[in-house]
């Protein structure tokens, strides 16, 4: 009886930082991320231009501040 031998080609190991897969979908992670964050920072701009006026002064921040606030667009910090 013969005996096969097979043996393996070696495979590169694929890093993540030499990787273009990798790279592009750390790259769509990121936009998803921002664009989260743009929604977080709308919704909570909704929510301030909604709080009663006397909620503010109560925390001392003035009718000002609190218009600034609620009217930054989302992508202001």
């Amino acid at each position: 009886m013969s005996q096969l031998t097979v043996t393996p080609k070696r495979i590169p190991a694929v890093t993540r930082a030499g990787s273009p897969l990798f790279a592009f979908v750390d790259y769509l992670s990121s936009i998803v991320m921002t664009l989260e964050a743009w929604r977080q920072r709308d919704a909570n701009s909704m929510q301030l231009a909604h709080i009663d006026p006397r909620t503010f002064r109560d925390i001392g921040i003035s009718e000002s501040q609190r218009f600034i606030a609620a009217n930054k667009s989302f992508w202001e910090k």
